[in-house]
């Protein structure tokens, strides 16, 4: 089995499909794979020890345009897709377009492989630009993938109101990657850990933090993680305007094991995103038996919502509420031992066995040879 893979649409940081891609095909070890990636993907996939071919499609040092980069990169890919003739299979790892569009160009060159395609989460129509983009790939994958893996019944749901066959979808869940049980020496409150971007909460972990100072005075929030200068210089602002500069260390973006350090040694994990496929990082904090806190998101009924604390939906009263009610030792600790039987039914290994056994199928399948 022969894969080209495009992690085309790779920024920054490591988000959830990143390593949904990373730690499926460590397992999955193919005879041969390529990956169509940026300088900065490949030395993602490099530390994460995924041994692979890699294109490189563009060499910036940091991320920044994202419209010039990603045009860059579809034209780059497409240019290169020229050249490949021997692989099996297609697999975008996510529904972005950088990873599309070349995938779709390979499908008609090539309509005989397979295209399996990543879908992750919906975005909302409130987010115009994004979601738009979005629209225009789920109209490509609609027409063209074989195979598309999502990671909930939520998500499959949605896409088959929007037209995609039922036959073509397959719900995987991602694993989740136990975490050790080092402590940090210096010791925070809450930790926020997630890109830094108002999609995640970043904008509601401010007025939550600040409700709580003004019950708790010398409470301490660590927030982690990768945004970009103007984003650092809004929070900058916003932190003193809020007078939380005492209150709140902004830590950018750390290495896992500096990251969970930290976060084990706090009193609770605040998770106030607006908008969730899975939730990877819910289920590596309940690994490290940390409290969370997170909106009551449709998807957490459906994974995590037995092990965690949380509030209505955008609410931040009732957040701040709940976090304080912790931080007070209010009988508010989740059991370890049910957080571990969860976190059983989301294994590395299960994703890799089942997501191998949906591409061998259609691999072997005379489906694909119409």
């Amino acid at each position: 089995m022969k894969i080209l893979a495009f992690l085309n649409a790779y920024t920054s940081g490591k988000s959830g499909g990143d390593m949904c891609f990373i730690e499926i095909f460590k397992r999955i070890k193919p005879k041969n794979i390529i990956v169509m990636t940026s300088s900065l993907g490949r030395r993602l996939c490099q530390s994460e020890d995924l041994k692979a071919d890699f294109i490189v499609t563009t060499r910036e040092k940091a991320f920044k345009n994202i419209y010039l980069t990603y045009f860059l990169r579809i034209i780059r890919a497409g240019i290169h897709a020229l050249l490949i003739r021997n692989f099996d299979i297609i697999y975008a790892t996510s529904d972005s377009l950088p990873d599309i569009i070349p995938a779709v160009f390979l499908k008609i060159r090539y309509p005989k492989k397979v295209f399996v395609s990543k879908i992750f989460h919906h975005i909302p129509s409130s987010r115009f630009l994004s979601f738009f983009f979005q629209q225009v790939s789920l109209f490509f994958i609609k027409l063209f993938a074989d195979v598309v893996i999502v990671d909930s019944n939520i998500l499959k749901k949605q896409l088959i109101t929007n037209g995609f066959l039922r036959s073509k979808l397959h719900v995987i869940y991602p694993g989740i990657t136990i975490r050790n049980r080092n402590k940090s020496e210096k010791k925070y409150d809450g930790v926020f850990m997630s890109r830094l971007h108002k999609s995640k909460g970043i904008d509601d972990i401010l007025q939550i933090w600040e409700k709580v100072k003004n019950v708790l005075p010398e409470a301490k929030l660590a927030i982690i993680g990768h945004g970009s200068k103007n984003m650092y210089t809004k929070l900058k602002k916003q932190i003193n305007k809020l007078k939380l500069k005492k209150n709140i260390d902004l830590l950018g973006f750390l290495p896992d094991e500096k990251a969970f350090s930290i976060i084990n040694s706090t009193k609770v994990f605040l998770f106030p995103s607006h908008e969730e496929g899975f939730g990877m990082i819910v289920g590596e904090v309940l690994s490290c038996d940390v409290p969370i806190i997170s909106y009551n998101l449709p998807v957490f009924g459906e994974t995590f919502k037995p092990a965690i604390h949380t509030a209505p939906c955008f609410d931040i009263n009732s957040f701040s509420k709940k976090t304080i009610e912790i931080l007070n030792n209010v009988g508010k600790q989740k059991s370890s031992i049910e957080n571990k039987e969860l976190l059983k039914l989301f294994s590395w290994d299960i994703s890799c066995k089942k997501e191998l056994s949906v591409i061998k199928y259609n691999l072997n399948s005379d489906k694909t040879n119409l």
